[in-house]
């Protein structure tokens, strides 16, 4: 979730600063957003487990805490560059 986050963060950042009066899209939005999409996921999506080139992974690997919600933060905070 946090490389979603910084990935369309970033774009969309990109996107707005070609505009003549210039938008930007401050990491608090991703904040806001983050946490209720967590809990979201952490409720709804099933538990099932996937096997990628012998290593094994969790679609939802249970509840949503702050420790990921804070490194969301902190990843948006890296990419959200406005220039």
């Amino acid at each position: 979730m946090g490389s979603l986050f910084a990935i369309t963060g970033s774009g969309v950042n990109i996107l707005f600063s070609m505009r003549a009066p210039s938008i930007s899209v401050s990491t608090l939005i991703a904040q806001l957003v983050a946490y209720p999409l967590g809990n979201l996921w952490g409720k709804y999506m099933p538990n099932r487990t996937f096997t990628t080139f012998g290593i094994e992974w969790e679609l939802n690997p249970g509840q949503f805490t702050i420790k990921e919600h804070t490194l969301i933060t902190i990843m948006a905070n890296v990419s959200f560059h406005v220039a």
